[in-house]
């Protein structure tokens, strides 16, 4: 019966022991409970908050994601549109420039074909020029044809008879051609010419590879076969001018010097071979590459 009925101090020492844990759990319990609670709310909170902010974002993002892509969509289309349009109108500008082309074409072989023989001459002297310019500068280009067309008077003149003129267009010739001699050496050097002398035969044994393969015409490289043949034209028009000028002042002297005609007559046909083999590959590659450009 005890269990029931407590004597007085149980129950007095059980209320203070009860007034204290409840002084204590107030004091600083509860506090620490409710403030923990709190703080969990409002983690609770923040986090909601936080979740509503991330959904408006994602909700806003498509939006943008979608207005973008239709923008694209439409951007793509207008393209494509565009560059229908812009298809179209190469078509038809290539159309009308290839027709305009051919009716030009068509009317200058037409005018060709009427033209005087004094025109024909001329534009195709005009476009030879044009050709030489592509190797060599304007004031050798201009030494070159002049020697070239003395060289021709000279052999018209000496073929014909015509003593006189053949003196004075030598005297001529020896200005020019020592000209052109003195200039090709000092704008492309000895070694342009002639490579051999120092050994240097790479772009030659190249250019002699090309014609025993079957290339009919080789372009004029520094050091290949053709400047090769250039040299040695340049050396027959050195003797032959310098043998004329020996010739020129044993006949100015009155000794009529057989040994110094000997050594002119016999450049003068080296000169003549090498004038008419660089001359006729010189036309050569230059209708050659008038029927490639024409063809282009």
């Amino acid at each position: 019966m005890e269990l029931f009925t407590p004597d007085f101090g149980l129950i007095f020492w059980m209320f203070v022991s009860f007034a204290i844990l409840f002084f204590v759990l107030w004091k600083w319990g509860w506090p620490a409970i409710m403030k923990g609670v709190s703080d969990r709310a409002d983690l609770i909170d923040k986090g909601v908050e936080y979740a509503q902010n991330a959904k408006q974002q994602l909700d806003h993002a498509r939006e943008e994601a979608d207005k973008y892509i239709a923008d694209a969509r439409r951007q793509q289309a207008d393209m494509l549109r565009e560059a229908d349009k812009m298809k179209t109108q190469i078509i038809e500008e290539a159309r009308s420039a290839a027709q305009t082309e051919a009716l030009r074409r068509t009317h200058y072989k037409i005018k060709e074909r009427t033209m005087p023989l004094r025109q024909k001459l001329t534009a195709q002297a005009l476009l030879l020029w044009r050709f030489l310019g592509f190797f060599q500068p304007p004031t050798l280009r201009l030494l070159h044809a002049v020697a070239a067309v003395l060289v021709i008077l000279q052999f018209c003149t000496k073929l014909f008879g015509f003593g006189y003129g053949h003196v004075v267009l030598g005297l001529i010739l020896c200005w020019v051609g020592f000209a052109l001699v003195v200039w090709s050496l000092k704008t492309r050097g000895l070694r342009h010419y002639f490579p051999y002398l120092w050994g240097d035969m790479d772009q030659l044994k190249k250019d002699l590879a090309q014609l025993r393969g079957g290339k009919r015409i080789i372009a004029p490289r520094a050091k290949g076969l053709a400047t090769v043949v250039q040299g040695l034209g340049l050396g027959a028009l050195s003797m032959s001018l310098l043998s004329g000028l020996w010739m020129y002042v044993a006949w100015t002297n009155g000794n009529p010097a057989p040994g110094a005609a000997a050594v002119h007559g016999i450049f003068v046909w080296l000169l003549l071979g090498y004038v008419l083999g660089h001359g006729g590959m010189a036309l050569a590659h230059f209708f050659f590459w008038k029927k490639s450009t024409v063809r282009k």
